[in-house]
C-alpha cells in the first residue's frame, strides 16, 4: 500500500490527533442531504478516515458508511471511538470494494495525501456513475491570539523540517483529471474551543511539528499557556467542502 512517508506522522500521534483536531458541524450534513438525498441504500466512503472525526458525523445519517484508513494507530483509536463502524485497512490507490457500489466518497482533510490520477482513478471505479467526491478541510476561522500563535509556530516546524506538505496542488490535480468536475463549493462555520492540553495536542499531531526534536518542540510550545484566557481556547474554523461528480457512463 502506498502511504505518504510524513503520513506515518500521524501513527506516532493518534491520540492527540483524537484529542486535539477538530470534527465537523451537523450543517455539513445537512448540506451533503441536500446534495445527494440518503436513505438505506446509500453508501458513503470516509477515505483516509483517520480517528474518525468525519465519520463520526456520515454515520448520523441512514447510510451505510465505510471508513477506510491505512495507518494501524489511527484504527485502533478509531475502533475505541466508534465500536462497531465498518472500518477497512487499504489506501485511496487500492480499495477492496465492487466498482460502481458506492455513492459519495468524502475525504476529510486527507485528500492532499494522496491528491494523483491513481487515486482519482480509483475513487472514480468504485463510485457508481454521477457519484460524488467530496473534498472535505476545516481551516482557520477569525482568528484569536491562540490560533494566530498556532499558525506561527506550524510555520516555524514547516521551516526547520524543510517539509513540503505534500498536495498543495491539489486543485491543480483536479484541473487536470477527465474523471471529475467541480458542481459546488461551499463554507460552513465550524465552532471549535478546547483546552489547554487540547492545544498542545493540535501542535503535536500535526506532520511537520511532530517531526521535531522533543526538546525543540517543548521550548516552541512553552509559552502557549499564557494565551488561554479562561478554561477554553477558541480554535474556531471554517469547513470547507469542494464537491465534485464523476463523469461518464
Amino acid at each position: 500500500m502506498v502511504v505518504h512517508p510524513h503520513a506515518n506522522a500521524f501513527d506516532n500521534a493518534a491520540d492527540e490527533y483524537e484529542r486535539g483536531r477538530p470534527g465537523y458541524p451537523a450543517a455539513l450534513l445537512d448540506w451533503i442531504n441536500a446534495l445527494r438525498p440518503l436513505d438505506g441504500s446509500s453508501t458513503i466512503v470516509d477515505l483516509g478516515a483517520g480517528t474518525g472525526k468525519l465519520t463520526r458525523l456520515l454515520v448520523g445519517s441512514p447510510a451505510r458508511v465505510i471508513a477506510v484508513e491505512p495507518l494501524p494507530a489511527m484504527r485502533e483509536t478509531f475502533a475505541r471511538v466508534l465500536p462497531g463502524t465498518e472500518l477497512i485497512d487499504a489506501t485511496a490507490q487500492s480499495m477492496p470494494l465492487e466498482d460502481a457500489s458506492v455513492d459519495i466518497v468524502a475525504c476529510g482533510q486527507s485528500f492532499r495525501w494522496f491528491a494523483t490520477e491513481a487515486a482519482l482513478a480509483e475513487i472514480a471505479r468504485v463510485l457508481r456513475p454521477g457519484g460524488e467526491l467530496l473534498l472535505i478541510f476545516n481551516g482557520n476561522g477569525e482568528a484569536s491570539p491562540v490560533q494566530r500563535r498556532l499558525s506561527e509556530l506550524l510555520q516555524v516546524a514547516d521551516t526547520e523540517t524543510t517539509e513540503k506538505k505534500p498536495g498543495l496542488d491539489w486543485r491543480e490535480v483536479l484541473a487536470a483529471t477527465e474523471r471529475f468536475r467541480i458542481i459546488e463549493e461551499v463554507e460552513i462555520s465550524n465552532p471549535h474551543f478546547v483546552s489547554r492540553e487540547g492545544v498542545v495536542d493540535r501542535l503535536r499531531s500535526s506532520s511537520q511539528f511532530s517531526r521535531l526534536a522533543p526538546a525543540r518542540q517543548e521550548e516552541l510550545l512553552s509559552d502557549i499557556g499564557g494565551l488561554i484566557e479562561g478554561d477554553l481556547a477558541d480554535l474556531s474554523q471554517v469547513t470547507r467542502v469542494t464537491a465534485l461528480r464523476r463523469l461518464g457512463d
